[in-house]
């Protein structure tokens, strides 16, 4: 029974032997728990009452910006929910690349919370948010969460194949091309051709990596 309520029933216990039983998923709180066993003849006896509490830490659920992903607008809000610990959070946290960036301490458990980063300069951002509940405790994410603010496109293009003004004998044809940016570890691309003066795309919504060299395959009919 944990806090007069059945927890588990039909617990299989040998006589004079120590038994274990776990239960998961219990919240910060205080709990009364005990026992009622039967025995093979039908006799029953119930434990005494055994309380206990248990104190977990803050859970933090990131929402945006989403992970690893990027942005050019230097305005950005870092989305959080905070959740269970002590139920509620005298302040949060957020965490830039290691570093408390901003405090908060006009927190709404269990709903949206939100930080707003103004003019943040180009670069990667590890960011996290840290939450201290009414014991005292701090809980996070588990895990860091990757932002990339770039006001700079990819600077640098190389076409590799099929090279300019070459023949290709066949239509399935492979494009090879490079390109870099100084932020973005991965970039969207489409590939276009022309023909007779208007523009199509032969591959759309390509992940490229930055600095590699990344070859697409179409078949122009």
């Amino acid at each position: 029974y944990l806090n007069g309520t059945i927890n588990a029933s039909n617990i299989v216990s040998q006589n004079n032997t120590i038994m274990n039983h776990s239960i998961s998923g219990l919240r910060t709180g205080n709990y009364n728990w005990n026992m009622i066993c039967t025995d093979k003849a039908g006799n029953y006896n119930e434990s005494e009452i055994i309380n206990f509490e248990v104190l977990l830490p803050p859970k933090v659920t990131l929402l945006y910006p989403e992970n690893d992903t990027g942005d050019f607008i230097r305005d950005v809000y870092f989305g959080y929910i905070p959740s269970e610990g002590g139920g509620s959070f005298p302040s949060c946290s957020l965490i830039l690349n290691g570093e408390v960036n901003q405090t908060r301490y006009d927190i709404t458990p269990e709903e949206e919370n939100y930080f707003l980063v103004e003019n943040m300069p180009d670069g990667r951002y590890e960011w996290n948010v840290q939450c201290t509940d009414n014991n005292a405790l701090i809980g996070e994410n588990p895990d860091n969460w990757v932002f990339y603010m770039d006001n700079d496109p990819p600077y640098y293009f190389e076409l590799i194949n099929p090279e300019n003004n070459s023949i290709q004998t066949r239509n399935n044809i492979s494009f090879t091309f490079l390109l870099q940016d100084l932020i973005s570890p991965t970039m969207m691309c489409d590939v276009y051709v022309v023909d007779e003066g208007f523009p199509f795309t032969v591959g759309e919504n390509l992940t490229v990596q930055n600095n590699t060299a990344y070859t697409h395959h179409a078949l122009l009919v």
